[in-house]
Protein backbone atom coordinates (compact mmCIF):
# COMPACT_ATOMS: atom_id res chain seq x y z
CA UNK A 1 0.00 0.00 0.00
CA UNK A 2 1.48 3.36 -0.96
CA UNK A 3 1.05 6.60 0.94
CA UNK A 4 -0.98 9.31 -0.74
CA UNK A 5 -0.34 12.99 -0.23
CA UNK A 6 -3.55 14.70 0.88
CA UNK A 7 -4.48 18.25 -0.08
CA UNK A 8 -4.35 20.81 2.72
CA UNK A 9 -7.61 20.87 4.68
CA UNK A 10 -8.04 24.62 4.07
CA UNK A 11 -8.66 23.93 0.37
CA UNK A 12 -11.36 21.28 0.93
CA UNK A 13 -14.87 22.25 2.08
CA UNK A 14 -15.72 20.79 5.44
CA UNK A 15 -18.59 18.34 5.07
CA UNK A 16 -19.64 15.55 2.71
CA UNK A 17 -23.39 15.08 2.16
CA UNK A 18 -25.58 12.99 -0.11
CA UNK A 19 -29.14 11.79 -0.64
CA UNK A 20 -30.04 8.76 1.50
CA UNK A 21 -32.69 6.54 -0.13
CA UNK A 22 -33.74 5.10 3.26
CA UNK A 23 -33.97 8.44 5.13
CA UNK A 24 -35.42 10.16 2.05
CA UNK A 25 -33.36 13.34 2.57
CA UNK A 26 -29.91 14.84 2.18
CA UNK A 27 -27.74 13.56 5.04
CA UNK A 28 -24.25 13.91 6.42
CA UNK A 29 -21.96 11.17 5.11
CA UNK A 30 -19.21 9.24 6.88
CA UNK A 31 -16.57 6.76 5.72
CA UNK A 32 -16.76 3.05 6.52
CA UNK A 33 -15.16 -0.17 5.30
CA UNK A 34 -17.16 -2.82 3.48
CA UNK A 35 -14.76 -5.70 3.14
CA UNK A 36 -11.64 -4.01 1.81
CA UNK A 37 -13.50 -1.14 0.09
CA UNK A 38 -13.88 2.36 1.57
CA UNK A 39 -17.50 3.52 1.17
CA UNK A 40 -19.55 6.52 2.25
CA UNK A 41 -22.52 5.81 4.52
CA UNK A 42 -25.45 7.74 5.99
CA UNK A 43 -24.72 9.03 9.50
CA UNK A 44 -28.28 8.18 10.57
CA UNK A 45 -29.01 4.70 9.22
CA UNK A 46 -25.62 3.46 7.87
CA UNK A 47 -27.05 3.03 4.36
CA UNK A 48 -24.27 2.75 1.74
CA UNK A 49 -24.42 6.04 -0.18
CA UNK A 50 -21.57 5.05 -2.52
CA UNK A 51 -23.55 2.32 -4.27
CA UNK A 52 -26.77 3.87 -5.57
CA UNK A 53 -26.63 7.58 -4.80
CA UNK A 54 -22.99 8.30 -5.67
CA UNK A 55 -23.95 11.14 -8.03
CA UNK A 56 -25.70 12.96 -5.16
CA UNK A 57 -22.56 13.03 -2.96
CA UNK A 58 -21.00 16.48 -2.70
CA UNK A 59 -18.89 18.71 -0.45
CA UNK A 60 -20.60 21.54 1.43
CA UNK A 61 -19.56 24.23 3.86
CA UNK A 62 -20.91 24.93 7.36
CA UNK A 63 -23.69 27.31 6.26
CA UNK A 64 -25.02 24.67 3.83
CA UNK A 65 -25.01 22.04 6.58
CA UNK A 66 -26.95 24.36 8.89
CA UNK A 67 -29.55 24.87 6.13
CA UNK A 68 -29.98 21.08 6.02
CA UNK A 69 -30.92 21.11 9.72
CA UNK A 70 -27.58 20.21 11.31
CA UNK A 71 -25.91 22.13 14.15
CA UNK A 72 -22.31 23.24 13.60
CA UNK A 73 -20.64 24.33 16.85
CA UNK A 74 -19.00 27.74 16.56
CA UNK A 75 -20.83 28.71 13.37
CA UNK A 76 -22.99 31.83 13.44
CA UNK A 77 -25.04 32.75 10.37
CA UNK A 78 -24.08 36.08 8.80
CA UNK A 79 -27.54 37.48 9.49
CA UNK A 80 -27.27 36.80 13.25
CA UNK A 81 -27.66 40.14 15.06
CA UNK A 82 -26.93 38.85 18.54
CA UNK A 83 -23.86 40.51 20.03
CA UNK A 84 -23.21 37.66 22.43
CA UNK A 85 -23.60 34.87 19.90
CA UNK A 86 -26.28 32.24 19.66
CA UNK A 87 -25.23 30.62 22.91
CA UNK A 88 -26.52 33.60 24.91
CA UNK A 89 -30.09 32.55 24.12
CA UNK A 90 -30.91 35.53 21.90
CA UNK A 91 -31.32 33.60 18.65
CA UNK A 92 -34.55 31.63 18.42
CA UNK A 93 -34.45 30.31 21.97
CA UNK A 94 -37.54 31.14 23.96
CA UNK A 95 -36.58 31.99 27.52
CA UNK A 96 -38.89 30.96 30.41
CA UNK A 97 -41.01 33.80 31.79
Amino acid sequence: MSAQLMEPAAEIPGFRVGHCPQCQRTVLAAHDLEGDELVEICMHCSCNLSSGARESLRWVEAHDLVELGYFVDGFEPEDCDSHGGCRDGACGVRQPT
